[in-house]
């Protein structure tokens, strides 16, 4: 649609107007996907560089059981995802962020694992405080 419009000859305003998208994304999009050689937007084009950035995007990068075991048993040795993000890296071993790990062991819980409960925070032991006795507004007896 852009494409269509910008051979009609219409301003970007008039384009996110039509798309009812603000005029700013439809400038990112046309600078973004221009043609190297002229500067033309060409739809087709577009579509081939789109597909190239989320090919090459580290976010669409899958992560398999091989790239978790050895971080798995470093959890289950009780390091944080940090630590082992950190130690991992000092080694010159390329890894993913510790928000992927925690990503991994949340699943893993929810699949039924167990490498939450080798997350520091999860040994912890909330107690309900609402069901206790309530000394607010009280004097203390003198005996």
């Amino acid at each position: 649609m852009i494409g269509a419009l910008r051979l009609r000859g219409a301003g970007v305003g008039e384009i996110a107007g039509e798309l009812k998208r603000h005029r700013t994304t439809i400038w990112r999009e046309v600078k973004r996907n221009r043609s190297e050689y002229d500067g033309a937007y060409r739809a087709r084009w577009a579509v081939e560089k789109t597909s190239g950035r989320r090919r090459r995007s580290r976010h669409n990068r899958c992560y398999g059981a091989a790239h978790f075991a050895p971080i798995e048993c470093m959890l289950r040795e009780d390091f944080s995802p940090e630590q082992i993000v950190g130690r991992l890296r000092m080694e010159g071993v390329r890894v993913m962020s510790h928000e992927t790990i925690y990503l991994h062991i949340w699943a893993d819980k929810a699949r039924g694992g167990s490498l939450w409960r080798h997350l520091r925070g999860a040994r912890k032991i909330k107690r309900k405080r609402y069901a206790g006795h309530d000394s607010r507004g009280r004097l203390e007896a003198s005996a």
